[in-house]
């Protein structure tokens, strides 16, 4: 039987909460992720390690970027001019 699945959030007080929120669910995945590997190494199945560890790769990158801009966020706090001033950054991919 299929269980119904939480809407996600959608509102948010501010930026820094919601790369908070962004920056948590990255450490969710990357749980989920490390629990298939774990899975893997119970099975000893060598080839599912190798395929994972582009994931392991990946979501470390993911972790990273969303930690990054959520600290950021952090110092801009409720400065308008500043969170300005990120934003061309982040288009810049400055970060």
């Amino acid at each position: 039987m299929l269980k119904a699945i939480k809407a996600p959030k959608t509102e948010w007080e501010s930026a820094y909460e919601a790369w908070d929120d962004a920056y948590n669910h990255e450490l969710t995945v990357s749980k989920l992720i490390f629990k298939i590997g774990e899975i893997a190494d119970k099975e000893s199945d060598r080839a599912a390690g190798s395929v994972l560890q582009w994931f392991y790769d990946e979501q470390i990158e993911e972790e990273e970027q969303t930690m990054k801009v959520r600290d950021l966020l952090k110092i801009v706090g409720d400065s308008t001019n500043a969170l300005f001033m990120l934003d061309g950054r982040l288009r810049r991919r400055d970060t």
